[in-house]
């Protein structure tokens, strides 16, 4: 599809005072490294909240294969291969108002990966979560709605704050709009366009591990006295009952 050339139409008062709101800590997750963000399926549900079924789109741009590398040489034939691959997707996000006439569209683009998969499911994963992030990106230029103040540091107040540029304000009953987030439900991670971590082991774990295969922690500092003190009592023999 070309692009779009003619904006003629607008955001109405309500959507312009929804995307100035903060948005709310029940949409927000946390990734392994505390870093915030929005998800993918959160950020599809609110676009049509603001703009109505219908008067949102998403082009697929690029979708293209960057590498994808099998882990092993000679696998056996009792498993299966292992692949890592990577893709990168573009999206463009249009925005219509309700007499879906054009009022904008933004572009941007993204990678993603999946690590040790069979080579379908990898393919499947790192395109998928190519394209979210993609669209996530192409989202945020709307602001704080979706996630724009999460950029500073997972700031939740409002970062943008007001426009120089502003339809007229709404009189009467129109003046009290409801925030949209109230309806949203408390968001849990697919796991599917955020990368998951798994958290740090304990020092009494890694003293465990050391102990049972011989492993250390790369990078890891001299033990303190409570490292020294777990691994003595791994070393110490089961008491034998007579």
């Amino acid at each position: 599809m070309p692009k779009p050339e003619k904006f003629t139409g607008t955001f109405n008062t309500a959507q312009t005072a929804q995307l100035l709101a903060p948005i709310k800590p029940h949409r927000v997750l946390k990734d392994g490294k505390d870093n915030s963000h929005v998800s993918h399926q959160d950020v599809v549900a609110h676009l049509t909240r603001v703009f109505g079924f219908g008067n949102w789109m998403t082009e697929l741009l690029d979708c293209s294969l960057v590498f994808e590398r099998c882990r092993e040489e000679k696998p056996t034939e009792s498993h299966r291969e292992k692949w890592d691959v990577c893709y990168r997707a573009a999206i463009r996000l249009t925005i219509f108002d309700e007499h879906h006439n054009l009022v904008t569209f933004f572009e941007d683009a993204s990678m993603g990966d999946a690590l040790n998969l069979t080579r379908a499911d990898a393919h499947d994963l790192a395109m998928k979560s190519a394209i979210s992030t993609a669209l996530k990106r192409c989202a945020k230029n709307m602001g704080d709605q979706f996630g724009l103040s999460l950029y500073n540091k997972g700031q939740m107040t409002a970062l943008i704050g007001g426009s120089l540029v502003l339809p007229p304000a709404p009189k009467g009953d129109a003046a009290e709009q409801k925030d949209l987030q109230e309806h949203a439900s408390e968001q849990v991670s697919l796991g599917v366009d955020e990368t998951e971590f798994a958290p740090e082991a304990t020092r009494e774990q890694e003293a465990a591990l050391q102990q049972s295969l011989g492993a250390q922690k790369v990078g890891s500092e001299e033990p303190t006295e409570a490292d020294q003190q777990a691994m003595e009592q791994a070393e110490e023999p089961e008491a034998v009952q007579s």
